[in-house]
């Protein structure tokens, strides 16, 4: 049930509509790069007396696969967008999945609490490996199209990350990905899982986006009114944990970034377990015959 599960997500419409919209995402980050990279052409064209000619030919000449790539992930607005995006796709395929065989009437075909119990833990599995897999695949594909698109001489010349070698750089651009992909995944499950207080498919389909944007409201009004509230509030702020995230791997890490990194994500993990259990016994009872 899991893989032919995963494969179905992989099927969908949404995934497809998922990807191009993605690919349009980075596309408008790689544009982007060019245009900056277009100006300092302009500016080695130019003639001007006090241009360092052999550092601007330097600047340019490292605008390689990996400068573009690490541009849209690491220091780029468009990855938020690409993060919302993300979000709002997953909620739409993946959050109602559970509500919806509930209400078809899948219920009564479940004959003990432990028969729903395994039916949870397959969706939620499936789900998982989705996330995860559909993520990952997503950014190996997009680097090696970047790499083909504008070269990988001197891959690293430019890099945000300092002193490492090849093998170093990818397992940590690895680890990034990986985590973004368990940070999706908890908020999904938070989603999937609310149908134990929530009775309508499109508002359990909404909460990821509701958590993300809640997230916001309370960081940027609470978090306005003192410091110590801007300090609790911008655990829960996404795109803050991301770059707290990133910082951990281009700087020295510290407590602070450690700790935004895992706050959020141990939160959601409580929280899941909770309702795991609480939709386990309501819904197991509920079908028991």
């Amino acid at each position: 049930m899991v893989l032919q599960e995963v494969f179905r997500y992989y099927k969908s419409k949404i995934t497809i509509l998922l990807i191009l919209i993605l690919f349009l995402i980075i596309s408008g980050s790689y544009y982007s790069t060019y245009l900056t990279k277009k100006e300092w052409i302009d500016v080695l064209n130019s003639g001007a007396s006090d241009v360092n000619i052999e550092r601007v030919s330097q600047i340019i000449n490292d605008y390689n696969g990996i400068y573009y790539f690490e541009q849209f992930i690491l220091s780029s607005d468009f990855f938020i967008i690409f993060n919302i995006i993300l979000l709002v796709g997953f909620g739409l395929l993946l959050s109602s999945k559970i509500f919806e065989s509930i209400e078809s009437n899948y219920g009564n075909l479940i004959i003990t609490r432990t028969l729903f119990k395994k039916y949870l833990k397959k969706v939620l599995i499936s789900q998982l490996i989705y996330i995860v897999t559909f993520i990952m695949f997503f950014f190996i594909v997009a680097l090696i199209i970047t790499l083909i698109l504008f070269g990988e001489s001197n891959m690293l010349s430019s890099s945000i990350f300092l002193n490492l070698n090849i093998f170093q750089y990818f397992i940590n651009i690895f680890i990034i990905i990986f985590y973004i992909a368990i940070l999706h995944t908890v908020i999904i499950f938070l989603s999937s899982l609310s149908l134990l207080f929530l009775r309508n498919k499109y508002i359990i389909q909404s909460i990821p986006f509701i958590i993300l944007v809640f997230g916001y409201i309370i960081g940027y009004t609470f978090g306005n009114m003192s410091n110590k509230l801007a300090f609790i509030t911008s655990f829960f702020v996404f795109d803050n944990i991301i770059f707290n995230l990133m910082e951990i791997f281009i700087l020295k890490p510290n407590l602070n970034n450690i700790s935004h990194v895992l706050v959020f994500i141990i939160t959601c993990m409580i929280i899941i377990s909770y309702l795991y259990q609480a939709n386990i016994k309501k819904f197991g009872s509920d079908y028991l015959i």
